[in-house]
């Protein structure tokens, strides 16, 4: 930042001259009108201004009463004034239609700029906690600062040991604290958004901070595989595996994807979310008594099968399962693709690829339609399995038709949930209209698991693409970029 307000000066010919009251009425601060395009804001000030809805209401009332409390600016060297304090209320006159707005002007040098426009700024009642963590920074650096200079402090020593000591003072907050908030500047931009949104609560942020930052991406990756925030206890450990040189992705995805003890213990439902469901006249216990029932129903349908299984794809059970398929992979006709794209199977991120699969992860119906027609229809009848499944490869045996109606015939791949491979046979119908598919149907049935060798149709590198493929989601929409060159 460059360094305004130098404290040194010449005296002039009508400062030598003139009566001690005349040089106190000119020292006096005065309330100006300045023209707004004479404003701008201070460099690097961490507190945003947003046209949110209470700007619009700060903004209504400017336009009512004008600016009430002044401004607080400082003359800028390269022309017109940097404005300390008062930044919503330049923004807000902007949107009120005005052409000037009331502020004092005050020589300030960049260090009492910094201490003022943070404790003006630090009296709003919602504070971010980002802005809050720059502005501690910002404040604690420009202290320190005045520490160093003779002139403001006989003990340059004591200035520095106290200044943490000074910000949480002044801000009515301890020393560790300060130190907390002031961790928050290590995060990078997406997780710092993610604790001013409340995705990510306070304490963990703090512990997350001491990641580097590429840490701090992956982790970024591990928490949307796990569709969780972090607790205090995970993200604790996770620092400490960074502390220990050992904080992977899949480590990470490992912890975040623990069952939080608050998770086993309750299920917790608003009654405004279940009462659409109800008759107004239930009582919450008619609600309750009517949701067990139903689950009861439900699980005597057999639709939870699977429970007590692996249910989710994690790195490890992926690996394992991967491992388990290129095993399979052992004729002879197999043995030169196996060589060709070794090095690209090694290099297949088992992270990235449970992430993927959580996300594109769907239940196999033995019957489908598809229509774009009218307003569009997605049917789909009894369901396959008892348990959500990845579509790992497609291949087309048999193609028939003529212009309106084609029909395929395939053998797909696909992996459960609980790490079964299934060879399901597909028949599609295909009706078209200006060579615009208009509508789909779709018949399932499995052919067999994947046990022996001879279930193996397949080539690896279909394989390969396919795994590109089921990878590059939004994350990596706009990469061109297979998975092992990540």
């Amino acid at each position: 930042m460059q360094k305004k307000g130098a404290n040194i000066s010449l005296k002039g010919y009508d400062d030598i001259f003139s009566t001690d009251q005349s040089r106190a009425e000119a020292q006096q601060e005065r309330v100006q009108e300045i023209p707004l395009s004479e404003l701008h804001p201070f460099e690097g000030h961490p507190f945003r201004v947003v046209d949110d809805e209470e700007m619009m209401k700060t903004a209504e009332s400017v336009r009512d009463f004008g600016v009430l409390t002044p401004a607080i600016v400082r003359p800028d060297p390269d022309g017109g004034y940097e404005i300390v304090s008062g930044h919503r209320r330049h923004r807000a006159s902007e949107l009120a239609g005005k052409e000037t707005m009331p502020a004092i002007v005050r020589d300030l040098d960049d260090d009492a700029a910094i201490i003022l426009m943070v404790d003006a700024n630090l009296q709003r009642e919602s504070i971010l906690p980002s802005e809050r963590a720059f502005a501690y920074k910002m404040k604690l650096d420009a202290i320190k600062h005045q520490g160093q200079r003779t002139d403001l402090t006989s003990s340059q020593v004591g200035m520095k040991l106290q200044a943490m000591d000074i910000v949480g003072q002044e801000a009515g907050e301890s020393r560790n604290q300060v130190h907390r908030y002031i961790r928050l500047t290590e995060l990078i931009p997406e997780l710092l958004d993610m604790v001013d949104t409340g995705q990510i609560k306070f304490n963990p942020a703090v512990e997350l901070s001491y990641l580097a930052s590429e840490e701090q991406k992956d982790f970024l990756s591990a928490m949307d595989y796990a569709q969780a925030a972090p607790s205090l206890s995970q993200a604790q450990r996770i620092k400490k595996l960074a502390q220990e040189g050992e904080c992977t992705l899949d480590a990470m995805c490992e912890i975040m994807n623990e069952i939080k003890k608050g998770e086993l213990d309750r299920v917790t439902f608003k009654t405004d979310s279940l009462r659409k469901y109800f008759p107004k006249s239930y009582t919450n216990k008619q609600m309750e008594d009517k949701i067990i029932q139903l689950l009861e129903q439900w699980q005597k349908k057999g639709e939870n099968q699977w429970k007590g299984k692996v249910k989710m794809f994690t790195p490890k059970n992926i690996q394992g399962a991967l491992e388990e398929l290129y095993d399979l992979c052992d004729p002879d006709y197999m043995v030169d693709m196996l060589v060709n794209y070794s090095e690209e199977f090694d290099d297949i991120s088992p992270a990235l690829l449970a992430k993927s699969f959580q996300k594109n992860a769907e239940m196999i119906s033995e019957y489908r339609v598809l229509s774009s027609a009218g307003e569009g229809i997605d049917y789909q009848g009894k369901v396959l399995l008892n348990s959500r499944a990845v579509r790992l490869l497609s291949y087309v045996e048999d193609m028939s038709g003529d212009e309106k109606v084609r029909t395929i015939q395939s053998k797909e791949l696909w992996l459960a949930e609980d790490m079964t491979f299934y060879v399901v046979s597909c028949m599609s119908t295909i009706t078209m209209d200006k060579e615009e598919a208009i509508c789909l149907n779709e018949h399932r049935s499995v052919v067999t698991t994947v046990e022996c060798e001879d279930d193996i149709f397949f080539d690896m590198g279909s394989l390969i693409c396919e795994l590109d493929d089921i990878c590059l989601f939004e994350l990596l929409a706009d990469v061109d970029a297979t998975i092992y060159e990540l």
